[in-house]
C-alpha cells in the first residue's frame, strides 16, 4: 500500500502495479486511515476498501465516500467503484464481495452506486 498526499488531496494506492488512473470523486480529498479488507474464497485479499473525504475546497472536506479498490492475485490494483451514503458501508461490502473475483483491472468497467 502507498499513500500520496499533495497541499490539497491524499490518496492510496495498492500492489506492486496499480493502474494510473484519476479518484473521480471530487476536487479536493482526503483518504481516511482506516483500510477494510476483503478477502476472496481463498482467504487472501481481493479488495480494499477506503473512506474519503470530499469536498469543495480543502478546509470544508464535508461529504463521504467510500472507494472499492481491487487487488488482483497478481499484484495489479485499481478502482472498482465508489459508493455513497446512505449505507455506503453496505454497499461497498455488496460490490467487493459480489464483483471481486470478476472485475478486471483495465477491461471491467467502474462501477457508482
Amino acid at each position: 500500500m502507498t499513500w500520496t498526499a499533495d497541499s490539497d488531496s491524499s490518496a492510496l494506492s495498492f500492489g506492486r502495479a496499480p493502474a494510473d488512473e484519476d479518484l473521480d470523486i471530487g476536487s479536493f480529498f482526503e483518504a481516511q486511515p482506516t483500510i477494510e479488507w476483503r478477502l476472496g474464497a481463498d482467504g487472501r485479499p481481493a479488495a480494499a476498501i477506503v473512506r474519503y473525504r470530499v469536498g469543495r475546497s480543502v478546509g470544508k472536506l464535508t461529504e463521504s465516500r467510500l472507494v472499492v479498490y481491487r487487488l488482483e492475485p497478481g499484484g495489479r490494483s485499481c478502482i472498482m467503484g465508489d459508493v455513497v451514503e446512505p449505507q455506503a458501508n453496505v454497499k461497498a461490502r455488496a460490490l467487493s464481495d459480489g464483483l471481486a473475483g470478476d472485475f478486471r483491472c483495465g477491461s471491467s468497467k467502474r462501477v457508482a452506486r
